[in-house]
């Protein structure tokens, strides 16, 4: 894929609910990002000392580096009581044991960060801010809704992030985490001018390696977050974590090894076609199933490949669903949706997925057009995980 420039990021605050009619009334951030994401920053402005802020991010690169940026700022805005929040495997922001562990804590705030968004509250009654660059299902009942959906290519959260928080605090040392929170979503040539000493500083291949590395926290069998937040808070650059000088590298150094090794496996299954669809049907307890769709878009390039984890979280079937093809991705599931309330389609145009209970995947397949024998076939059970040595 070419390198595209950012000319513009998108914020949003109170819109309507229709997503195509925010692109004529949304405030645009020039090129060169010199303009401010006023919700944003109106959010930050109101935090008064001695506050408790909750942070919920999401757990691959760029949220945890979208939490880190946020995490340390707020560290230098001075007297303030700063927690994250961490997600369980297969929750999502608005699951209620979340939001019963986040309460326990009594946050005044909450700022959300690469999580999606619904027209409903995730804590009602506390004041929340949620950035975010995915589709929105709706408009969430926020005090600062911060979202690129609608541009193309959209802003990372972590890009989003860093662009509100480098009005509040010294934060030119933080530059490094947006590059590469913003590197695994939109690949190491995305072209952001606001981001460049980064990259001059400690070049494409060490960004790119941080990148990989703090995704394999989320993407291991133990889910693990906290591993990468903490590498991301405490280390000066990203060659702290590449070259694995903080015992937090170690841990993540570990867990590319196991995540590698668990890719080579799943590799070896082999997609149903039917029409435009490629499915892949596996078992695998880390998250690798959109490393999967990935490398199979771009084997089949005119399908659309859905990788289908059937032992991910119990009961459950977690997809991923890419496309090298000029498909609308959203557009092509949306149809399919099962009945009961999944977390469906989540994600964007050209990289989208979900979490479904069993039964409900297998009618999601049927209405795809699978046949009744490829709907209700399941991997086999068994999953031996082969460890690095």
């Amino acid at each position: 894929m070419p390198a595209r420039g950012y000319k513009h990021l998108v914020s949003l605050n109170n819109r309507s609910a229709d997503v195509s009619a925010w692109k004529g009334e949304c405030a645009m951030v020039t090129s060169g990002y010199r303009a401010e994401l006023d919700a944003g920053r109106r959010f930050m402005e109101s935090i008064k000392p001695g506050e408790n802020i909750a942070l919920l991010f999401h757990g691959d690169a760029d949220g945890c580096c979208a939490g880190a940026v946020m995490y340390r700022t707020l560290r230098l805005m001075g007297d303030l009581l700063v927690f994250p929040v961490f997600m369980n495997k297969g929750e999502s922001a608005y699951s209620e044991s979340l939001a019963k562990r986040i309460l326990a804590r009594e946050p005044s705030r909450l700022i959300v960060m690469d999580m999606g968004s619904r027209n409903r509250a995730i804590l009602p009654g506390v004041s929340t801010m949620i950035i975010d660059h995915h589709k929105p299902d709706g408009v969430p009942p926020a005090d600062a809704f911060i979202t690129s959906f609608g541009v193309e290519p959209p802003a990372p959260a972590s890009l989003l992030t860093y662009q509100i928080c480098r009005h509040f605090a010294q934060t030119n040392g933080l530059s490094w985490l947006a590059a590469v929170g913003t590197a695994a979503d939109l690949g190491i040539d995305a072209d952001v001018e606001m981001l460049r000493d980064a990259y001059n500083t400690y070049g494409k291949k060490v960004i790119s390696q941080a990148a990989v590395l703090i995704n394999s926290g989320r993407r291991s069998a133990e889910h693990d977050i906290a591993t990468p937040f903490a590498a991301l808070i405490r280390a000066e650059s990203p060659l702290e974590i590449v070259n694995g000088e903080m015992p937090e590298a170690l841990v993540l150094a570990e867990y590319r090894r196991e995540v590698s090794s668990e890719l080579r496996r799943s590799l070896k299954t082999a997609p149903n076609m039917h029409g435009r669809w490629a499915l892949l049907k596996f078992r695998s307890p880390a998250l690798v199933h959109s490393i999967l769709a990935s490398a199979w878009a771009r084997r089949l390039k005119e399908n659309i490949s859905i990788a289908a984890n059937y032992g991910y979280t119990p009961g459950n079937v977690h997809f991923s669903v890419r496309s090298a093809g000029d498909f609308n991705l959203i557009e092509a599931l949306g149809k399919a949706h099962p009945p009961g309330d999944a977390e469906f389609v989540q994600g964007h145009v050209r990289a989208a997925g979900g979490i479904v209970p069993l039964e409900g995947f297998k009618e999601m397949l049927r209405r795809l057009g699978f046949p009744q024998d490829v709907a209700e076939s399941v991997p086999p059970e068994e999953i031996k995980i082969e460890k690095a040595a």
